[in-house]
């Protein structure tokens, strides 16, 4: 897996798995972003977790 790390990105590994933390700026409101890579587990992407979510409501027929 490739994860890419930018200069004022802190990267931590922790017993969940592999942290990167990153405070951002945007239209002048701060945000602190915190991605968590697990390493106990395969992580799906949002678009799988998308696609299941379409798939389970196509099985329901709420689509």
């Amino acid at each position: 897996m490739i994860t890419p790390i930018y200069r004022d990105t802190s990267y931590h590994e922790t017993e969940h798995g592999t942290e990167l933390r990153r405070e951002m700026i945007v239209g002048g409101r701060k945000f602190f972003v915190r991605s968590i890579f697990s390493t106990a587990e395969k992580a799906k992407t949002p678009t799988e977790q998308m696609l299941q979510i379409i798939d389970s409501d196509l099985e329901k027929g709420s689509i």
